[in-house]
């Protein structure tokens, strides 16, 4: 699987970036994963998703054909038959940068629009630069879930959105999707964007912690780029 192939290759980049692991990282060949529709597969024999697609293409810009597949989104997008389709496609298109507020905001104002959608769009406007908006619909969407009723994707994008964003709650979605297991979510690629977005705000100050082993208490301090 491509996500999970990309979510190594990128955890390692960042181990070496953040915590001088300095090991090799994994190299992926793109071109297996792109289909001729210029969108990306999981698979090299399966056909493009439109959400895998987005998260590879808010990862890993850099390292496919962004032509071919800002074509791919864009068509997906007009052909998107509902809100949910359509913000997930802006997700990706907006992580290449590409001016799509005006779509955002016509999703948004259709007030029967879900969950999923509005994290999804929370999430295009923070990638287009518009993170006073993404903020404003984060609080909202935050003051109004009962967030102990949301299945784990639904937490992964709060995770996403608020990592972006930079909120202290960040920290606490992505702890709950790392300690669920799941066999329905994968969400590989949702935990990488998260850790993606938390690590370059991380604070370089040492940390330190207690934990109990055989009975005995011991209390650690660990400086940026140590380990145990």
């Amino acid at each position: 699987r491509l996500d999970q192939k990309n979510a190594r290759s990128l955890s390692q980049e960042l181990l070496n970036q953040y915590f001088q692991d300095q090991k090799p990282v994994e190299k992926i060949d793109f071109n297996l994963y792109q289909t001729n529709t210029g969108g990306i597969s999981l698979f090299p024999y399966s056909g493009a998703d439109i959400e895998n697609t987005s998260f590879i293409v808010a990862l890993s810009k850099n390292k496919i054909d962004n032509s071919a597949v800002k074509s791919y989104l864009y068509s997906a997008l007009t052909k998107a038959k509902d809100p949910n389709t359509a913000s997930k496609a802006l997700f990706g298109i907006a992580s290449l940068g590409e001016p799509v507020l005006i779509q955002i905001n016509n999703i948004i104002e259709d007030s029967k629009i879900d969950l999923e959608t509005k994290l999804y769009l929370g999430l295009s406007l923070a990638e287009i630069g518009d993170k006073e908006k993404s903020l404003s619909l984060y609080e909202e969407l935050l003051a109004t879930t009962k967030l102990e009723e949301q299945n784990i994707s639904i937490i992964a994008l709060f995770a996403d959105l608020s990592a972006i964003l930079g909120q202290s709650e960040a920290d606490d979605f992505l702890n709950r999707v790392f300690t669920t297991s799941s066999k329905e979510y994968s969400l590989v690629s949702q935990k990488l964007f998260a850790l993606q977005s938390l690590l370059p705000r991380a604070s370089t100050e040492p940390v330190a912690f207690t934990y109990s082993l055989a009975g005995t208490e011991k209390k650690i301090t660990l400086a940026k780029g140590q380990n145990l």
